[in-house]
């Protein structure tokens, strides 16, 4: 088994993967299926709430795909790569958690810091596109 830099799975060891039921495309249709997001981080109920919705369509679309087309040592480094990530989402998108409440409490903490996340996040995501097409040109 074999990983590139993105943490592809290279040589399916053991895992369905035919080639029309398992091509790495499928994922950029998840991504693609993802409802789009203002950029930042949520403030209100509502913004929260689209952002899980748009976390809970993507991973379920990537959860389907890693349990069909990785082998099961695959599949465990993955889970292991976006565990905390997970966790945080379930406890984000869940009603009437503490970590939920706490963060929609304090509205203008989190604009004071989201316009920074944002700028960050628009700067990573520009250097990642050219990246992308530097690496197409390879």
């Amino acid at each position: 088994m074999v990983f590139n830099k993105s943490y592809s799975i290279v040589d399916g060891g053991g895992a369905h993967t035919s080639e029309d039921s398992c091509d790495p495309q499928e994922l950029k249709v998840c991504v693609d299926g993802i409802p789009r997001t203002a950029v930042g981080l949520p403030r209100t109920r509502e913004e929260l709430d689209k952002h899980c919705l748009a976390y809970q369509t993507g991973m379920s679309c990537m959860d389907t795909w890693i349990k069909r087309c990785l082998p099961t040592d695959g599949q465990e480094i993955i889970q292991q790569k976006i565990g905390g990530a997970r966790a945080l989402m379930t406890y984000l998108c869940t009603n009437d958690t503490a970590l939920r409440r706490d963060i929609l409490k304090e509205p203008s903490c989190w604009s004071l810091v989201s316009s920074d996340w944002s700028v960050m996040i628009a700067r990573k995501s520009d250097e990642r596109f050219a990246t992308d097409k530097l690496n197409e040109l390879l």
